[in-house]
């Protein structure tokens, strides 16, 4: 047990690959964090004296609570069944583990009974350290001023129970969904298809955390219609949990949600089980085999050369960088742990573009005949930065650190075209779709004056988050190891949000200003033009120590 324990926290899915292990207690702390901190802004909400000076009269807390209680319940679900999707590999043996294990003296249903154990582990692991923070912070934040022990010790085992019943559901659904892919399909098939799964299920539990901004006052205006839809979403069965164990779910809605939120605790786990069950002598027989499969078919297979070749022409001008840019794509093509970081990039700007667009009308009557919004104009740009960002982050991950000779022998440092390549590559995978689509779509919302505007400025702002992105760059993605931990590195993540805050509010409000007053409109790529000469003067003057190629980060 100890042994598939280890795996899961340090050993990669990848034969020779650099994944993104960490260790157990930088995972608990990761885990730990959104509770925590969302559990600390709360103590502005529910102290005493924020309450009088509000003029809030009698405070219930049971129901004042109902919002949050929905928040952590989804939390819950998205932080553990992301956090096992991305131990998705690890929850069946390895080709390492077949050639350590079969030669002994061990059963397969021993070796079954130490994998579901450590597996089991796991998913106690991670509901515990997810909800730890949640579970004693929220009860003193909401109880704080409160007098009665009774009352607070219910509301804290109703909230803790209905937290950690959450996780181990969301735990066990992305379980389930493993062993049904192994047991209803071959080998192959069901590597390349979980690929798209996880997509998909990342999707799904991010938009469970953006339902948290409108379920709670749609459950509060107590419409029937309204709760026969909700009544489909797993957080508001378990929002019903909390309301039965609390002892107040009069509300035949809420008796209903809790009973389906039983069902739900019952029937996951067993599904699990079976699904694993089936999946497992499958798997462990198919284990030699399964460093020689590709995550996806060989492009030759598809007849897609040509294209290929096309694309790499036209996206680079030397063969240097073609070189650079075919190493890229292939990386990016077949390293499942790459695909991982770039969908769950992606997933998160889908889900923030579908709440832009929640709630908005459209005229679909005829060309320009649709008002101008800025959260319609700000979905292009949220989708642009999540690629462009998630790209980049992939090009820090190391692919095998024991194959980078090649480059190192090879490369002149001094001479390397790896910031063109990389500058061509991230604008190609984002403007070749998004642009067009921009194009089309406003085109026929707003006409074409706009059109044209609103697709030069998501064109101009990639090129900012591009050059600003890779204003330190001096490496060949994947060849590099990690870049250490260092004291503004709170810093950047904090940029990149406020930047992604920026894309999404200032710029479209910005250009809705001024395309109002068309002789003006030049004014409106005067910032991204200032920004990028400013960049453009800083690397210049940067030390040529400072630019040269690196294969090694250095504190």
């Amino acid at each position: 047990m100890n042994l598939f324990i280890g795996r899961m926290f340090h050993a990669s899915s990848e034969l020779g690959a650099e994944d993104l292990d960490i260790g157990i207690g930088i995972t608990a702390i990761l885990l730990a964090m959104p509770g925590l901190f969302i559990s600390l802004l709360l103590f502005e909400k529910y102290g005493s004296l924020i309450r009088f000076l509000r003029g809030d009269g009698t405070f219930d807390p049971f129901e004042a609570t109902m919002p949050d209680e929905y928040f952590f319940i989804v939390l819950s679900m998205a932080v553990t069944g992301i956090a096992t999707l991305w131990k998705w590999s690890a929850i069946f043996p390895d080709r390492r583990d077949f050639t350590n294990i079969v030669h002994l003296p061990i059963s397969l249903l021993s070796i079954f009974v130490a994998n579901f154990a450590a597996i089991a582990t796991l998913a106690s692991l991670y509901t515990i350290v997810v909800n730890a923070a949640s579970i004693i912070l929220f009860p003193v934040v909401v109880f704080g001023s409160q007098g009665n022990l009774a009352t607070f010790m219910r509301f804290f085992f109703g909230h803790a129970a209905t937290v950690i019943a959450a996780g181990i559901f969301a735990f066990c659904l992305v379980f389930a969904l493993t062993g049904i892919l192994l047991a209803l399909f071959p080998y192959g098939i069901s590597r390349r298809m979980s690929t798209v799964v996880r997509f998909f299920v990342v999707v799904f539990l991010l938009a469970l955390v953006a339902t948290s901004l409108s379920v709670p006052d749609l459950l509060s205006a107590g419409a029937a219609k309204a709760h026969r839809y909700l009544g489909i979403l797993p957080p508001v069965w378990f929002l019903g949990l909390s309301e039965r164990l609390w002892g107040r779910a009069t509300d035949p809605f809420f008796e209903e949600m809790a009973r389906r939120s039983a069902a739900a605790l019952m029937a996951t786990p067993l599904v699990a089980l079976l699904a694993y069950l089936t999946g497992f002598r499958r798997w462990f027989q198919k284990i030699p085999e399964s460093a020689d499969l590709p995550l996806f078919p060989r492009l030759g297979n598809l007849r897609l050369e040509f294209p290929g070749k096309i694309f790499y022409s036209v996206v680079f001008a030397t063969r240097t960088q073609q070189a650079f840019g075919r190493f890229i794509m292939q990386t990016l093509w077949r390293s499942e742990v790459h695909q991982q970081v770039f969908l769950f990039s992606l997933a998160i700007g889908l889900v923030a573009c579908a709440r832009m667009l929640a709630g908005m009308s459209f005229d679909f009557a005829g060309v320009g005949n649709s008002p101008l919004s800025a959260d319609v104009l700000s979905v292009p740009l949220i989708l642009a930065f999540c690629v462009i960002v998630g790209i980049r982050f992939c090009f820090e991950i190391p692919l095998n650190l024991q194959a980078n000779w090649i480059f190192r022998f090879y490369i002149d440092p001094r001479s390397a075209e790896t910031r063109s390549t990389v500058r061509r590559l991230l604008l190609a995978l984002s403007l070749s779709w998004i642009a067009p689509l921009t194009l089309l779509c406003s085109f026929y919302l707003w006409g074409l004056f706009i059109a044209l505007v609103h697709t030069l400025v998501v064109v101009s702002s990639s090129v900012l988050v591009t050059e600003i992105s890779m204003l330190h760059f001096r490496k060949i993605p994947f060849t590099c190891s990690y870049p250490p931990f260092q004291s503004h590195s709170p810093l950047i993540v904090v940029a990149y949000l406020f930047g992604a805050i920026i894309l999404s509010s200032y710029v479209p409000e910005y250009e809705m200003q001024i395309v109002d007053v068309r002789w003006a409109t030049p004014v409106l790529f005067l910032p991204a033009v200032l920004i990028l000469v400013g960049l453009y003067y800083y690397r210049k003057n940067m030390l040529l120590i400072d630019k040269e190629l690196i294969f090694e980060e250095r504190l």
